[in-house]
């Protein structure tokens, strides 16, 4: 990967500091259903973009052993971001293990992410040779 690096030529020190994100959840055991997460992401040169994406663990019973494969459903994108971004959003929780990523890119190309997991109550479904993950 490439990108243009803007270096000062004064001698001063250049500060390449990933965006700061912070999502915050009340509970996380949850019952199957909704839940709200509120996302906030910071950078002193601006944000260009944050996505959410996530869903319920799947577990794929196809190979010899059992794999962990994600659906990595883009839940949501903000783009064109100022230098603060702040949102509530409500996400899905299914019975079993829930994985939500959330990533804040900021203007030079640096990212930050976080990984949350949500507990749904009760015990996955199941269907044929695929089972939701407890």
């Amino acid at each position: 990967v490439e990108w243009d690096l803007e270096l000062p030529v004064d001698g001063s020190t250049l500060d390449l500091a990933a965006p700061e994100l912070t999502v915050k959840l009340a509970k996380l055991h949850r019952t199957p259903g909704t839940t709200g997460l509120t996302i906030v992401a910071t950078d002193a040169d601006g944000l260009r973009h944050v996505t959410m994406s996530g869903g319920p663990q799947r577990v794929d019973r196809s190979r010899w052993e059992p794999s962990v494969r994600w659906d990595e459903d883009k839940l949501a994108y903000w783009g064109n971001l100022d230098r603060r971004f702040s949102q509530s959003v409500s996400v899905p929780v299914a019975p079993g293990t829930n994985r939500y990523e959330i990533t804040a890119v900021d203007k030079r190309g640096l990212r930050s992410t976080n990984i949350m997991y949500i507990h749904g109550e009760g015990a996955p479904p199941t269907d044929d040779g695929v089972a939701l993950a407890p």
